[in-house]
């Protein structure tokens, strides 16, 4: 088929320029692709699939029989296998259409990689055992997506599309806690985080010319989109101090302040490379388990990538925010795990928590679930007007 005729066949719009080098499908590369005999090696060898092993060679067969299907996952496991992130997390996908063939799709396409992750992996240092647990998450989302979010075994597009940054080696997991780690850094207008020299105290500084909200929120978050009262924040750094807006109960003062530098160091910048930590939705977050994990993390992150020299820690989430705390007590393993962090406000549209905490489709607030202290607590303060944003935080090394 002519990218033209797969475009109409799935009903998505395949961009010429990304794949025409694979349309058709190059001659010398059919070795590169998904088979039967690959499925049943990547079980055996790592034990990829699990209990999902047999839906996984039914999703297979039945690609088999749809060409369309079967040409447009060849072209996406070939486009995966060239190149890296982070173009090759934005690819589309056909949706979901209640077929072993669509759900499984959008998993498959990473399986033509995994024997190079794994040799990539293991190059870097990784003991078989290791790299083996970090393979482990294929099967982890797929039984998420069939828990949580989709209700078949497969996984999602978007899902597919967040599992390129583990198939391209930017993640891996220690096996502890559910936390995975993402080679990644503090962004361009994040705060600079000052410490104590003798305390250890860290405080959030914000600058590069970001503004906010009269509130002290990121201008054009949920609920602070009015441009009344913004003011711009401002990092400057002189011979003998820092100055800038400092973050206080996850707000930032419009008042700037002097931190000399007798007392203050600079312990982490904008751009500074860190570990972002990702959590699933069967985490254990129990304090014994974390500190393994989080132990574990930098020790793998300075031994594996040493190239990086990474600076902490990095973690937002709906679940760091203060809000939630409140909600399950300060005695919860949510609380205990936020708390670990010096947390601020970044922009956020206050949504990323709804498919995690309200699984499903719902046409209004008013008929969200209230089966869980923290649903009834999020529905009552939705319908009240309120917003449960992600919180961002850091652990600096």
């Amino acid at each position: 088929m002519t990218l033209t005729e797969l475009s109409v066949a799935l009903g998505i719009d395949i961009p010429a320029e990304r794949f025409a080098a694979y349309s058709p499908i190059p001659d010398g590369r059919r070795d590169a692709l998904c088979t039967l005999s690959l499925i049943e090696r990547l079980e055996e060898r790592f034990g990829l699939f699990g209990d999902y092993y047999e839906d996984v060679k039914a999703g297979f067969e039945a690609i088999e029989r749809d060409p369309a299907r079967r040409e447009y996952m060849d072209m996406l496991s070939l486009y995966i296998l060239d190149r890296d992130m982070p173009d090759t997390g934005t690819l589309p996908y056909p949706p979901y259409v209640g077929t072993p063939a669509s759900a499984m799709l959008p998993l498959l396409v990473h399986l033509p990689s995994i024997e190079r992750l794994y040799d990539s992996m293991r190059k870097r240092g990784f003991t078989h055992e290791e790299a083996k647990t970090t393979l482990s998450v294929y099967r982890q989302y797929m039984r998420e997506e069939k828990l949580y979010r989709g209700g078949f075994v497969g996984v999602s597009g978007g899902i597919s599309n967040w599992m390129a940054y583990f198939t391209k080696g930017h993640f891996f997991y220690p096996g502890y806690a559910g936390l995975n780690f993402h080679l990644t850094n503090i962004a361009h207008n994040d705060p600079y985080f000052l410490r104590n020299r003798r305390t250890g105290e860290v405080i959030a500084v914000c600058g590069e010319l970001q503004t906010f909200h009269r509130s002290g929120l990121v201008l054009g978050s949920a609920g602070a989109e009015d441009e009344e009262g913004a003011f711009t924040a401002l990092f400057e750094e002189t011979d003998d101090a820092y100055i800038g807006n400092p973050v206080r109960h996850y707000r930032t003062l419009r008042e700037r302040e002097r931190f000399p530098k007798t007392d203050w160091e600079l312990a982490l910048k904008p751009l500074d490379r860190v570990l972002g930590t990702h959590i699933f939705f069967d985490a254990d977050l129990s304090p014994e388990q974390v500190d393994i994990a989080l132990r574990e993390a930098r020790r793998m992150g300075e031994q594996y990538f040493p190239e990086c020299g990474f600076k902490g820690i990095y973690c937002s989430s709906w679940m760091m925010n203060p809000i939630v705390g409140e909600i399950l007590g300060k005695q919860s393993k949510i609380d205990g795990f936020a708390s670990r962090f010096m947390r601020y406000h970044k922009k956020s549209l206050a949504n990323l928590y709804r498919s995690f905490v309200f699984p499903g489709k719902y046409d209004s607030d008013e008929q969200l679930p209230e089966n869980t202290t923290l649903q009834r607590a999020f529905k009552k303060r939705l319908l009240e007007g309120g917003y449960i944003y992600e919180t961002p935080g850091v652990i600096i090394y």
